[in-house]
């Protein structure tokens, strides 16, 4: 590294390299040369020349003035010595120097091109500094100097044996000795100087230094250590908050996890990245000197806390690509390294990983050293299974707490709530009503098992998403999933990324990435992880998005889908969505690799029904038959259920007595008493109508027939289709007939129709435009026009007749079969009031034979 010459001042690179000496009692002579070598302007407190000398750089030519000003005050005071005048200005210019963005010195990372920023001054001024504040005994200098002197000995500078040497010193001595670094210099062998010197190095410190050179335990006996309780007072752990102090550790573990990572940091030019999804371990790590991480001496940090904006991308894609051109390795550390480092690094990067998670060593350690006392057995037990967060930890531990105390602290914030009873805590084999659900996650915990003995991540069901109506259990089914396999589960939607700051772009980004970081730390160390996200439909079809605010909607998917498989991956992360409308979803996220997996949950059978009722009473009803419950619950949802639950619950606490069998009868059939018998019966008959004709038409189909008062449907027939929405002239006009059957059971029985009809006449008036109108089926040619059925009758009178004489026809038709069979009908309807549901055997007995499609 070249350095301007200076007068009055031996060269800082020969100081260094111990060809000059430098004590305390020179330091502000010293400075004030090295100052005026570079700006003499500086004796006539010339600011505006000054500032022009540094080459327009505001910062040092304020601190140049400052220093020499001080400087100038130590020489002129009785003493006249560097010692506690000197220390306070050289270590506030110091701190403002490595707060800038040339604080942390980077060889060759300072270039001309930057406005404002004269890259040699800052250098030297650094340099200066930093060897000052050691000799003064200022700690915080001592590692810094370190890293320094490594920089100089990669540099190619004719003293390189000599930087190495020292460096190698400064790095065995926690505290280098009084006045000078160590005098290891006759020990430079330059045919190795990166070799033998070392040796000697060690050599001669262990050998003339071996009362100042304390043990230094390794990271498993660290741990070691906690377990056993072992209180090792030292004063560099005790200078360590309690996330900082977590934050080495886990640095460690992380590294430690590649077999050979260590040594390949040490010995060849490898970049690592390291991605810290909690802003406040990345904050410790940035503030914890390089030397203390227990890193490679000459290992460079590269350090990156946001997303670059704008110019930002190019400034340090150049910053990065000349740290490549020096030697030495890399670890770069950020949030999130596809949106956060440059794509030099990303190509770069030999190992991708993630900072291991906070585990109970880690916390029993910080506890120890903040506290001065250790955990006691039951509290490490009681910090097991804990996700606990560099938040936690800050809050939590503080001096002059009992480590029970913080323990308790700990286990307020992070532990898991305690189930309800109430059905919400439940694993994969309490899950009922999801059957599809059931199947992936018991699929998904083989595969992660897999995953753990060596299969690769590409063998695992990673993405899948979970469609269905509203209260069927999708959410649910998530959380079983992640309870079953003994994983994480984090939760998250687009409306809480959102609502973490303004809404901007940039804030929801930033809260979407940090989602998916966090999920991989968790998933660290093979241990898994699930990030479910919610409400998944507002990731719409980028294909119909129109509307003026469609660049920002484009934006929100694009950076989705590269979170679901971007360029860093997601190992160990499973991702699963939900929605009530899956197919609103943009197909790239449907696609494999992303949310590939498509799970469709149904309405549970009566079956079902039973199984959902046993898990949310729990100890309560356990010998009850509660299949007429279920019977009165048909196209209940698993919430619906749970609420029913509750009801009864509330109906029997208000009655000051246990939950009863009656109470879960009357709250599902809540409404008879206000509904009048024959307005029951009207509604009997109408689905009656409709079982009769599904039963002449397709006869051995599956179906279910239900009356109940609660909710906006109070009668309805269901039934699977046989045609599969393939339509026929033959099967059209039979589908016709069955929706029209309720309509002419009211007519045939009871003398007069009503409004129970309204949805069936609209389904078969929409069939009859279609098979007329838009699938060549009705006699008017092979002309199909798709449109509205409002507006095709509107527009089109002869579609309009056509339509009107199909459905007169076949609603006569159906008349005179329901007119044939009326006691059939009036059976089904009596048997229907009675029982509130039929399914396709009973009605068979009824009138000797199966079923056919869904109605209403």
């Amino acid at each position: 590294m070249k350095k301007p010459p200076f007068t009055g001042a031996a060269p800082l690179e020969h100081v260094l390299a111990g060809k000059a000496g430098l004590h305390r009692s020179r330091i502000p002579s010293d400075l004030s040369a090295r100052i005026l070598a570079i700006a003499p302007s500086t004796a006539r407190r010339n600011r505006a020349a000054v500032l022009r000398e540094c080459g327009g750089d505001e910062l040092i030519a304020a601190l140049y003035l400052s220093l020499h000003a001080a400087s100038l005050d130590t020489l002129a005071s009785p003493a006249g010595t560097g010692d506690e005048a000197m220390l306070e200005p050289l270590s506030l210019a110091w701190g403002s120097l490595r707060r800038t963005e040339a604080t942390w010195r980077t060889m060759g990372l300072w270039t001309p091109e930057i406005p404002g920023v004269n890259p040699a001054a800052r250098a030297v001024l650094h340099d200066v500094l930093t060897l000052y504040l050691h000799m003064l005994g200022y700690a915080k200098a001592t590692p810094v100097l370190v890293e320094t002197l490594w920089a100089y000995a990669r540099s190619g500078s004719e003293h390189a044996g000599a930087f190495f040497l020292r460096a190698s010193g400064a790095a065995l001595l926690d505290e280098g000795s009084d006045d000078e670094l160590p005098e290891i210099v006759p020990f430079y062998d330059p045919t190795d100087p990166l070799g033998i010197a070392e040796v000697h190095a060690k050599t001669f410190l262990r050998s003339t230094n071996a009362a100042t050179l304390p043990a230094r335990p390794t990271h498993a006996e660290e741990m070691d250590d906690d377990r056993a309780g072992v209180n090792r007072e030292e004063a560099t752990d005790a200078d360590f908050s309690p996330v900082e102090l977590a934050v080495l550790r886990q640095l460690a573990r992380t590294l430690d996890a590649v077999p050979g990572l260590r040594q390949a940091l040490a010995e060849r030019d490898v970049v690592v990245t390291v991605e810290v999804p909690e802003a406040l371990s990345l904050r410790a790590l940035d503030d914890v000197p390089g030397a203390a991480l227990g890193l490679p001496t000459g290992l460079r940090k590269h350090l990156v806390k946001d997303a670059p904006k704008g110019s930002d991308r190019d400034r340090r894609a150049r910053e990065f690509l000349l740290m490549l051109r020096l030697p030495g390795a890399i670890l770069c550390l950020s949030p999130d390294a596809a949106s956060h480092l440059p794509a030099a690094a990303l190509l770069a990067a030999e190992h991708r990983l993630t900072l291991a998670p906070i585990d109970a060593s880690d916390v029993a350690a910080a506890i120890r050293v903040t506290t001065g006392a250790a955990c006691s057995p039951e509290d490490r037990r009681a910090l097991d299974g804990l996700r606990i967060s560099a938040e936690h930890l800050a809050v939590s531990i503080r001096p002059g707490r009992a480590p029970a105390d913080c323990v308790a602290h700990l286990v307020r914030l992070a532990a898991p709530p305690a189930p309800t009873g109430r059905g919400r805590d439940i694993t994969l084999d309490e899950l009922h009503g999801c059957r599809e659900v059931v199947a992936y996650g018991r699929e998904l915990i083989r595969d992660l098992q897999a995953w753990r003995g060596g299969a690769p991540w590409s063998s695992v069901a990673s993405g899948g998403l979970i469609s269905g109506p509203p209260g069927t259990g999708k959410t649910l089914g998530a959380q079983a999933i992640a309870a079953s396999a003994g994983i994480p589960l984090l939760a998250a939607s687009l409306a809480q990324w959102q609502s973490e700051d303004q809404a901007h772009l940039g804030t929801t980004l930033r809260a979407m990435r940090r989602f998916f970081a966090e999920a991989k730390a968790l998933a660290a160390g093979k241990r898994g992880c699930l990030a479910l996200v919610d409400e998944c439909d507002v990731f719409v079809d980028r294909r119909t998005v129109r509307h003026a605010h469609a660049d920002y909607v484009l934006e929100i998917i694009n950076a989705f889908l590269e979170c679901l498989d971007g360029v860093g991956g997601r190992e160990g992360v499973i991702v699963i969505g939900t929605t009530n409308d899956a197919g609103r979803i943009d197909p790239a996220i449907r696609r494999p690799g992303r949310l590939g997996r498509h799970i469709e949950v149904g309405l549970p059978d009566a079956g079902e029904r039973v199984a959902m009722l046993h898990v949310r009473l729990g100890d309560d009803l356990a010998g009850a038959d509660l299949l007429p419950v279920a019977y009165r619950t048909e196209r209940y949802t698993g919430a619906m259920i749970e609420a029913l639950v509750e009801d009864a619950r509330r109906r029997a606490r208000h009655a000051g007595r246990a939950l009863a069998l009656d109470d879960l009868l009357a709250v599902a059939g809540t409404g008879d008493e206000a509904t009048p018998a024959a307005v029951l019966d009207r509604i009997a008959v109408h689905e009656a109508g409709h079982a009769l004709l599904a039963y002449l038409e397709q006869p051995g189909r599956e179906m279910v027939l239900a009356l109940q008062t609660r909710g906006d449907e109070r009668g309805w027939m269901a039934a699977k289709d046989p045609h599969h929405g393939i339509w026929t002239r033959a099967a059209a006009e039979e589908h016709v007939r069955v929706l029209l059957g309720g309509r002419a059971a009211e007519d045939a029985l009871l003398d007069s129709a009503s409004s129970g009809a309204r949805q069936d006449l609209l389904t078969a008036t929409r069939l009859a435009v279609s098979l007329v109108g838009e699938w060549g089926l009705g006699g008017r040619g092979l002309v199909a026009v798709e449109q509205e059925p409002a507006m095709a009758l509107a527009t089109d009178p002869l579609l309009r007749r056509d339509a009107q004489e199909l459905l007169d026809r076949l609603y006569g038709e159906t008349l005179a079969t329901v007119r044939r069979h009326a006691c059939a009908v009036r059976r089904i309807a009596d048997a229907l009031v009675e029982r509130r549901r039929l399914d396709g055997d009973e009605v068979a007995r009824l009138v000797a034979g199966p079923v056919t499609a869904t109605i209403r």
